[in-house]
C-alpha cells in the first residue's frame, strides 16, 4: 500500500441540490454535504469533521438527521438508490438500507420519525415510492407505495406527525396526501385539497396543523385535514420550517420571512422580513432549506447557488438599548464558488490559495487559517489562475486578455494585459521572474518585471492542457489533446525530449525533477512514466479492466517522494513511489464529479484539490503510522501586503481623525464624570442630613419608649405582689379539700381490698377445674396438628426445592443484568462527566471569546459601513476627475493639431512667440505678487497658532486652579468631619453620665430594700443594730471610693455648655453648606465656559485649515492657468487675479474678527481668575469652625 494518507480536513463549498442540505445537530454544530462526503461543522472552532460517502455511488441525494440528535440517514443515488445510516458521535457506519427489488434509484426526500426508530423515503422519477423502514431490526422495507401515478407530476417532500410515528404528509406539484401506517400497508387519509397548487415546502405546526409553501406564493394551513387560513406573500415559497410560536418560511427572491401565532381569525400574522445580502455580483439567490437551533434562538438557511447563511431569531436587549441595528442574514463561514472550478494554484512565501471558476470570481483562500481573504468579480470568465510565488500577484486568463494582477489588502488591481486569448493554462516559474501561458497550441514565456516575450514555443498540433516548470525554472513541460507530451529548454529556446500518442487526449502532466520522470494522463485511462522520450512505464487507472475510471490529474511532490492522481468519479488517488507496474495507492472520494485540478504546498503538508462541483478541499498528508507531516511554522510566512500610497494616505488621514474625535469625546466624558461626582456629593449630603434627623428622632422615641418601660414594670410588680396574696389563700384552702377526700378514698379502699381477697379464692377454684379440661383437649389437639404437621412438611420440602432452583435463575440473570447495567452506566457517566467538563470550559471559553467578538465585530461593522461610505464619495470623485482628464486630453489633441497647422507660417509663429515671450513675464510679476500675498497670510496665521498654544496654556492653569479648589472643599470636608468627631465625643460623655446615674438609682433601690429588710428586725433589738451596721459599712464606707453624687446645679451648668455647643456646631455646618454651594456654582460656571472655549477654538483651527487649503489652490489654478496658456498659445488675462483679490480680502476680514474673539476671550479668563481670587480670599478670612466655652462654675 502506499506510505502516504491523503485525509481531507477542510471544505469549501456545499452541495446546493440535495434535499434539507443543512440541519443542527446542536447549538454550536451543523450538518451539511459537500462534494460526495457529509460535514459536521462546529460554528463557534471553525472545524469540520467529515464523513464521506459510498465509493461507487453517484453522489448524495438526500439527509436526514434524527430527532434525538443521535443518527444522520445520507441517501446516494445509484443502480439501487441506498441509504447508509451513521453514529454522529463515532461517525461510523450503523446501518445500510437499500430495496433491490424496486426499481428505484433515487431518494429525493427522507425523514426520521418523532422516536427516531423508523425512517421514510421518497423515491424520484417515474415511479415515486415510498418506503417506510423499521431501520434499527429489519433490512428491507415495512411497507411501500405510490404517491404520484403520474411520472410526470413530481413529489417534493415526505414529513412525520410530530407526535405520532405513522402519520405522514407528502406534497408535490399538485399533490398533497395524507397516509397512516397500518399493518404493514400505507391508507390514504380523507384531506380537503386545493386544486393547480404546486407545494414545493411543507411543515407541521402542531399535532394536527400543517402549513405548506406553492409555488405561487401562497401558505396554506391545514389543521385536522381541513383549511383553516390562507396567508400571501409575493414570492414562491421554497422553505418552511416550525417555531414553537410560528413558523419560518423563505422565498425565491432570497426573503426569510417569520410568521408569529395570533388570537385572531388569521391565526398567524407576519412579524419579520429578512433578505439576503447581495454578496454575489449579477445573480439571485433562493432560499432552498432552513434549519431551526433546537434553542429557537437563531437559524441557518442554504440557498441554491452553494452559500450558507445564519441569521439571530433572539433580539439582545443590549443591543436595543444602545440604538445598534438588527444584523439580517449573514454568511455562516465564507463565500463558496457556485459554479465548477477552472483554476488553482498556491503560493510559495505565503499560506495563500488562488482560485477561479465559471462564476466569473477571482479568490485567494488561507489555508493556515482556513478563511477567505479576497473574492473580486468580473464581467466575463476566467478560464485559468496563476499566483505569484511571493503571493502579492496573479495570473489570470480571459476570454480576450490575459491580465497581471497585483492583490492588494482588498482588491485586485489590474497591473498589465497581454494579448493572449482564451488562455486555458498559466504558470509562473518557481523563482516568480519568469511566466508561462498556452494560447492555444503555441507556449509563450514572459519576464514578470518587464512584461517583455523572452520565448514562444512551438510545437503541439492541438489545445495545450497543462504546463509544468522544473526546479531550477530552465525546462517547461506540456501536454496537449494532441497526444503530444513535450519537454523544453527555456534557454536553447527547443524541445528536448517528446513522447507522442495519438490515440491518447492528455490531461495532466508533471514533472518529477529528483528523477527526470514526466508523469502523464489522459484519456486512454492508463498513468505514464516518461524518461528519456520514451514510455519507461504504463500502470492502467483501476485493477479492473471493464472499468470507467480516467484519471483528469497527477501531481508530484517537490520532494519525489509522492505521487498523486485525481479521477473523473472525484476520488483523489496517493500512489506508492517508486511506481510499478502493479501500483499500489490508497483512494479518498471526496469529490461530486470530475476533479479539475490538483496542487501541493511546498512543504509537501498539504493537497488542494478543486472540481466541477464547486468545492475546494484542504487534504492533510499522513503516513501509515498516522503521523502527520512536518508543517512550516507561523513564523516563516511571509506577511507583508500591497497597499496604494493614495489608500495609505486615506487611512493616515482617517486615524489622524479619528485619534482626535477620541480626545475630544475623552474631555467631553470627564467633564460630564466630574459634573456627575458633584451632584452625587449633592445628593449624598441630603441623605447623610437625613439620616442624621431621623437618628434624633429615633433617639428621642427611645427615651419616651424607655419611660413608658419604667411604669409598666412598676405597675407589673404590684400586679404580681397582689396575685402571689391570692394564691396563697387558695393554696391553703385546697389543702384542707384535698385532706378531706384522701380520708374518704382511704375508707373505700378497705371495702374493696376485703371484696378482692373473696374473690380471688372463687377464681384459684375455678382456675384448677379449666386446666384439667385444658390438658385432655390440648392432648386431642396435639394429636391432630402433629398428623397435619407432617403432610405440610413433605409439601413444603418440595416447594422448597423448587424455590431455590427457581431463586438461583433469578440470581443469576440479575447478576449478568447488573454486571452489564454498572459496565454502561459507568461508561455512560464517565463519557457524560468528560462531555460536561468540556462543555462548561468551552462554555466560558465561549462566554468570553463572545464577548470580545461581539465588541469587536460591532467596531468593525461601523468602521466598514465608514469606509463604505468613503469609497462611495472616492469612485464619485475618482469618476469626476477621469471626465476631467478626457476633457483635458481631447483639449490636448486639438492643441497638437492646431500646432500641426501653424507650422506652415513660421513668420506669425514668431511673431506668436514674442508675444507669448510677453505676456510670460506679465505672468511672472503676476506670481510675484500672488507668491507675496501668501506669504502675508502665512505671516497672519503664525500668530494665531501662538494664541492658540497660549489658550491652551491658559486651560491647563484652569485646570490647576480646579484642583486647588477641590483641595479647599477636601480641607473644609476634613474640618465638618473633625466637628462631628467632636459632637459624637460629647454623646459618649452623656452617655457615660446617664449610666453613671442609672447605677446611682439601682444603689437607692437595693439600700431601700436592705432598710425594708431591717424594719422587720424592729422587734429584735440586737439583730436590728447588727444589720444597721453591716448596712453602714457596706453602703457608706465602701461606696465612699466611687465619688459623691453630682448636684442639681453641676447637672444644669452642664445642660447648659452641651446646648452652647450644640447651636455653635449647627451654625458652623450651615456656613459650611453656604460656602460648598457657591464654590460649585463657580466651578461648573468655569467649566462650562472651558467648553465653550474649546469649541471656538476648534473652530478657528478648521478656518485655518480652510485657509491653507484655498492659499494651495490658488498655487494649483496659477500653475494649471500657466500651462494651459503654454499649449494653448493663449494669453491669460489677470482676471484670475482681481478674482483671488477678494477672496484674499475676505480671509482677512475672518482672521481679523478671530483675532477679536481671541481677545474678548482672554478678558474673559482674566475675570473668571479674579473671581476665583477673591472667593479663594473670602474662604481664607472665614472664622474658625471651633471655639472656646466659657469655664464652668460651681454653685
Amino acid at each position: 500500500m502506499a506510505s502516504t494518507i491523503v485525509e481531507p480536513t477542510y471544505v469549501f463549498g456545499l452541495k446546493g441540490d440535495v434535499s434539507e442540505n443543512i440541519c443542527h445537530l446542536d447549538e454550536q454544530n451543523v450538518i451539511y454535504p459537500a462534494g460526495s462526503s457529509v460535514i459536521v461543522y462546529n460554528i463557534q472552532q471553525k472545524t469540520q469533521r467529515f464523513i464521506h460517502g459510498t465509493e461507487g455511488s453517484q453522489g448524495i441525494t438526500a439527509i436526514a438527521v434524527s430527532p434525538n440528535r443521535r443518527y444522520v440517514a445520507v441517501a446516494e443515488k445509484a443502480e439501487h438508490a441506498s441509504v447508509t445510516i451513521y453514529d454522529l458521535h463515532s461517525l461510523k457506519k450503523r446501518k445500510f438500507l437499500s430495496d433491490p427489488s424496486s426499481e428505484c434509484s433515487i431518494f429525493v426526500c427522507m425523514r426520521f420519525s418523532p422516536d427516531s426508530k423508523y425512517l421514510v423515503t421518497l423515491g424520484g422519477a417515474p415511479e415515486w415510492f415510498m418506503h417506510y423502514w423499521a431501520w434499527e431490526k429489519s433490512q428491507g422495507p415495512m411497507a411501500i407505495t405510490k404517491c404520484s401515478l403520474d411520472p410526470d407530476v413530481a413529489v417534493y417532500r415526505v414529513t412525520f406527525n410530530p407526535q405520532d410515528n405513522t402519520h405522514l404528509c407528502v406534497t408535490g406539484n399538485n399533490t398533497l396526501k395524507m397516509f397512516r401506517y397500518t399493518e404493514g400497508n400505507f391508507k390514504q387519509l380523507a384531506f380537503q385539497k386545493v386544486d393547480s397548487q404546486d407545494y414545493l415546502s411543507q411543515c407541521w405546526l402542531a399535532e394536527d396543523a400543517v402549513a405548506c409553501g406553492t409555488a405561487s406564493g401562497k401558505i396554506f394551513l391545514f389543521i385536522g385535514g381541513e383549511l383553516k387560513a390562507e396567508l400571501s406573500t409575493n414570492e414562491r415559497i421554497t422553505a418552511v420550517a416550525s417555531l414553537n410560536n410560528g413558523f419560518v418560511c423563505g422565498t425565491g427572491s432570497g426573503s426569510v420571512i417569520v410568521f408569529e401565532a395570533t388570537d385572531d381569525d388569521e391565526l398567524y400574522n407576519q412579524t419579520r422580513e429578512y433578505n439576503l445580502p447581495s454578496d454575489i455580483s449579477n445573480t439571485t439567490q433562493s432560499i432552498h432549506c432552513i434549519s431551526i437551533s433546537p434553542s429557537e434562538d437563531s437559524l441557518v438557511c442554504t440557498t441554491t447557488v452553494g452559500q450558507i447563511y445564519t441569521l439571530s431569531l433572539v433580539t439582545n436587549e443590549s443591543d436595543i438599548l444602545r440604538g445598534d441595528e438588527i444584523v439580517g442574514l449573514k454568511l455562516l463561514s465564507h463565500l463558496f464558488h457556485h459554479s465548477p472550478i477552472t483554476g488553482l494554484d498556491v503560493a510559495v512565501r505565503k499560506p495563500l490559495i488562488a482560485t477561479t471558476g465559471l462564476d466569473t470570481s477571482v479568490r485567494v483562500w488561507n489555508y493556515n487559517t482556513n478563511s477567505l481573504e479576497l473574492v473580486k468579480y468580473f464581467s466575463e470568465e476566467a478560464h485559468s489562475i496563476a499566483i505569484h510565488p511571493s503571493g502579492l500577484f496573479v495570473l489570470v486568463g480571459f476570454g480576450d486578455k490575459l491580465r497581471l494582477m497585483s492583490l492588494l489588502i482588498d482588491d485586485v488591481r489590474n497591473i498589465r494585459e497581454f494579448s493572449i486569448r482564451e488562455c486555458k493554462e498559466c504558470r509562473f516559474s518557481n523563482g516568480g521572474h519568469l511566466f508561462a501561458a498556452a494560447q492555444g497550441n503555441v507556449i509563450q514565456v514572459y519576464s514578470t518585471w518587464t512584461f517583455k516575450p523572452i520565448v514562444t514555443l512551438k510545437g503541439h498540433s492541438g489545445r495545450i492542457r497543462s504546463l509544468t516548470w522544473s526546479s531550477d525554472d530552465i525546462r517547461i513541460v506540456s501536454c496537449g489533446v494532441d497526444g503530444a507530451v513535450y519537454e523544453w529548454s527555456t534557454l536553447d529556446r527547443r524541445r528536448i525530449n517528446e513522447y507522442v500518442q495519438k490515440t491518447c487526449s492528455y490531461s495532466s502532466a508533471s514533472l518529477d525533477s529528483e528523477t527526470d520522470s514526466i508523469y502523464a494522463v489522459g484519456s486512454d485511462k492508463t498513468l505514464k512514466r516518461i524518461r528519456n522520450s520514451a514510455l519507461d512505464l504504463e500502470v492502467p487507472a483501476s485493477t479492473k479492466a471493464s472499468s470507467e475510471i480516467v484519471l483528469t490529474q497527477i501531481l508530484a511532490s517537490n520532494s519525489g517522494k509522492m505521487l498523486f492522481g485525481a479521477t473523473a468519479q472525484g476520488a483523489v488517488r496517493c500512489y506508492k513511489v517508486p511506481l510499478e507496474l502493479k501500483a499500489e495507492w490508497m483512494s479518498t472520494c471526496t469529490h461530486f464529479g470530475c476533479i479539475s485540478r490538483l496542487c501541493i504546498s511546498p512543504d509537501d503538508c498539504m493537497l488542494f484539490s478543486v472540481g466541477n462541483d464547486g468545492c475546494l478541499f484542504i487534504h492533510k498528508l499522513v503516513d501509515k503510522e498516522g503521523r502527520v507531516m512536518k508543517r512550516r511554522n507561523a513564523s516563516d510566512w511571509s506577511d507583508e501586503i500591497l497597499i496604494t500610497k493614495s489608500d495609505l494616505q486615506e487611512k493616515n488621514s482617517l486615524t489622524s481623525e479619528l485619534k482626535r474625535r477620541v480626545e475630544e469625546l475623552q474631555m467631553a466624558s470627564e467633564y460630564q464624570l466630574r459634573l456627575k461626582d458633584m451632584n452625587y456629593n449633592e445628593k449624598l449630603k441630603e441623605i447623610t442630613d437625613k439620616f442624621t434627623q431621623e437618628k434624633e428622632d429615633l433617639k428621642r422615641q427611645l427615651h419616651s419608649v424607655k419611660a413608658e418601660k419604667e411604669k409598666e414594670e412598676n405597675r407589673h410588680n404590684e400586679e404580681i405582689e397582689s396575685l402571689n396574696d391570692r394564691q396563697l389563700q387558695e393554696i391553703q384552702e385546697l389543702e384542707h379539700q384535698h385532706n378531706q377526700k384522701l380520708m374518704n378514698e382511704y375508707e373505700k379502699y378497705q371495702g374493696l381490698q376485703k371484696r378482692s381477697q373473696e374473690m380471688q379464692s372463687d377464681y384459684e377454684i375455678q382456675l384448677e377445674q379449666m386446666a384439667a379440661s385444658k390438658e385432655s383437649a390440648l392432648k386431642d389437639l396435639a394429636e391432630y396438628w402433629e398428623n397435619k404437621l407432617r403432610e405440610k412438611t413433605a409439601m413444603l420440602e418440595a416447594a422448597n426445592e423448587a424455590a431455590r432452583d427457581q431463586q438461583r435463575e433469578n440470581e443469576e440473570t440479575v447478576r449478568q443484568i447488573e454486571i452489564d447495567a454498572d459496565k454502561e452506566i459507568l461508561a455512560m457517566r464517565l463519557n457524560y462527566e468528560k462531555t460536561l467538563r468540556e462543555e462548561r470550559e468551552h462554555g466560558l471559553e465561549v462566554k468570553g471569546e463572545n464577548g470580545i467578538l461581539l465588541k469587536k465585530f460591532k467596531a468593525l461593522q461601523k468602521e466598514i459601513e465608514e469606509e463604505q461610505q468613503k469609497r462611495t464619495e472616492m469612485q464619485a470623485e475618482q469618476k469626476k476627475l477621469h471626465a476631467h482628464i478626457k476633457a483635458l486630453e481631447r483639449e490636448i489633441v486639438s492643441g497638437k493639431k492646431e500646432i500641426e497647422e501653424r507650422d506652415e507660417t513660421i513668420q506669425d509663429k514668431e511673431r506668436r512667440i514674442y508675444d507669448l515671450k510677453k505676456k510670460n513675464q506679465e505672468l511672472e510679476k503676476f506670481k510675484f505678487v500672488l507668491d507675496y500675498k501668501i506669504k502675508e497670510l502665512k505671516k497672519q496665521i503664525e500668530p494665531k497658532d501662538q494664541d492658540i498654544k497660549a489658550m491652551k496654556r491658559q486651560i491647563a492653569e484652569m485646570d490647576l486652579e480646579l484642583e486647588r479648589y477641590h483641595k479647599t472643599t477636601n480641607s473644609l470636608e476634613l474640618r465638618v468631619s473633625e466637628i462631628q468627631s467632636k459632637l459624637s465625643a460629647a454623646e459618649g460623655q452623656v452617655k457615660l453620665k446617664q449610666t453613671r446615674v442609672k447605677f446611682l438609682e439601682n444603689v437607692i433601690s437595693r439600700v431601700k430594700s436592705e432598710i425594708q429588710a431591717a424594719v422587720g428586725l424592729i422587734q429584735e433589738p440586737k439583730a436590728l443594730v447588727d444589720a444597721v451596721r453591716e448596712l453602714h459599712r457596706h453602703h457608706c464606707i465602701e461606696m465612699k471610693e466611687l465619688g459623691t453624687l453630682i448636684e442639681e446645679d453641676i447637672q444644669a451648668e452642664h445642660n447648659r455648655q452641651r446646648n452652647f455647643l450644640e447651636r455653635n456646631i449647627a451654625a458652623l455646618q450651615k456656613k459650611v453648606k453656604r460656602a460648598e454651594g457657591a464654590h460649585e456654582a463657580e466651578v461648573s460656571k468655569i467649566m462650562q465656559e472651558n467648553v465653550t472655549l474649546i469649541k471656538e477654538i476648534n473652530d478657528l483651527r478648521k478656518e485655518l485649515k480652510a485657509a491653507r487649503s484655498h492659499a494651495r489652490k490658488v498655487e494649483g489654478t496659477l500653475k494649471t492657468s500657466q500651462t494651459l496658456s503654454q499649449m494653448r498659445n493663449e494669453s491669460i488675462t489677470m482676471d484670475l487675479g482681481n478674482q483671488s483679490v477678494p477672496a484674499t480680502l475676505k480671509e482677512i476680514d475672518e482672521t481679523e474678527q478671530a483675532d477679536r474673539i481671541i481677545t474678548m476671550q482672554k478678558d474673559e479668563i482674566r475675570r473668571l481668575r479674579t473671581t476665583v481670587k477673591d472667593l479663594e480670599k473670602m474662604i481664607q478670612a472665614r472664622p474658625p469652625s471651633s471655639g472656646r466655652l466659657p469655664p464652668m462654675t460651681t454653685a
